[in-house]
C-alpha cells in the first residue's frame, strides 16, 4: 500500500490556500476593470455598464404616443414584451438632438424597468482598466453631470459614461 505524498490535513491546507489565491485575482481584475458597452448616436460616443444591457436589435416600427416627453419616441413590441423607445439625446437635452428613429434598438433592463435606447451603431463590449476613467468634463452644465459617471478615453476616441441607474430613477420620465 502506497502512503499518501502529503498527510490528509496538509493537503487540504493548500488547497485552501490556492483556492484564496485564486478567489483573489478574480476580485481584483474585477475591481480595477470596468465593463461597458461602447456605442454611438450620430457623432457622440457613448458608454455603459454592461449590466444594463440584455439585447441589441434592429429597431421595429416604432407607435408614437401623445401628450409624452420629446424623448420618448414611442412603443414597440419585441418578442411579445412592449418597449418604451426613448432618444438619449433628447433626454439629456443635447441642443442638436434630432428625435430621429435609430437603426438600433440597445435593449435596457433592471429589476424594476425595461428600455430600449434608439442608437446608430453599437461598436463592441469590453473590459477597461479603471484608469481609463475621467471626470466629466468641467465645461458640461451642472444639470447633466448627474447623468454621467465620467469619459472613457479609448484610443483616438472620448465615450461619455452613463449611470444608467441615475437616468432611469430622474423624474423626467413621470408624466403628469
Amino acid at each position: 500500500m502506497t502512503q499518501p505524498f502529503f498527510e490528509p490535513q496538509v493537503s487540504f491546507e493548500i488547497l485552501h490556500k490556492r483556492a484564496q489565491a485564486l478567489a483573489q485575482k478574480t476580485e481584483e481584475v474585477q475591481e480595477h476593470h470596468l465593463q461597458v458597452v461602447l456605442f454611438s448616436i450620430g457623432e457622440r460616443n457613448y458608454a455603459l455598464d454592461t449590466f444594463w444591457v440584455r439585447e441589441v436589435s434592429p429597431t421595429p416600427s416604432i407607435t408614437p404616443l401623445p401628450f409624452v416627453p420629446s424623448f420618448i419616441l414611442g412603443l414597440f413590441s419585441l418578442r411579445g414584451e412592449i418597449l418604451t423607445a426613448a432618444d438619449l439625446e433628447l433626454f439629456l437635452e443635447i441642443t442638436d438632438a434630432t428625435g430621429e428613429i435609430r437603426p438600433l434598438a440597445l435593449i435596457l433592463a433592471s429589476s424594476r424597468h425595461s428600455l430600449a435606447l434608439l442608437v446608430d451603431q453599437v461598436k463592441c463590449a469590453s473590459a477597461l482598466p479603471a484608469q481609463a476613467l475621467q471626470s466629466p468634463l468641467s465645461t458640461m452644465p451642472s444639470s447633466k453631470r448627474p447623468y454621467f459617471k465620467g469619459e472613457l478615453q479609448i484610443s483616438e476616441e472620448i465615450y461619455a459614461y452613463l449611470d444608467m441607474a441615475k437616468i432611469l430613477q430622474s423624474p423626467k420620465w413621470i408624466l403628469q
